[in-house]
């Protein structure tokens, strides 16, 4: 359910579970101090009792480098968002953005 929410969101998802099956999966099961190496993953989204999340937060964090989120929610449909922000460097400007907006018409003059 987690990887089939994850991939309709456009998001690229490897499965491991007992009989998994198509691309991207693995049939198996992955030792929790396993996820301690993991490389090229953004978030890992997992299903389970208490303990077994607690397992995975801790090889989580054990890990070096940037941080990976664990999410433990059924429904990923909310989670699959990529964000993308546009920030303007106002620094030339003095911080004042009415400077950067300025297309140079000037309507009290005229001209």
């Amino acid at each position: 359910m987690q990887a089939g929410a994850a991939r309709r969101a456009g998001c690229p998802a490897a499965i491991i579970a007992a009989g998994a099956e198509g691309p991207g999966c693995i049939d198996g099961y992955l030792k929790r101090e396993d996820l301690s190496q993991l490389e090229g993953m953004h978030v890992v989204a997992l299903s389970s009792d208490d303990d077994d999340l607690r397992q995975a937060r801790i090889a989580l964090a054990s890990r070096p480098g940037k941080i990976i989120p664990l999410c433990a929610a059924a429904n990923l449909e909310h989670y699959c968002v990529v964000e993308r922000h546009t920030c303007i460097d106002t620094t030339a400007a003095g911080g004042n953005a009415t400077l950067l907006a300025d297309t140079g018409n000037d309507t009290e003059t005229g001209s």
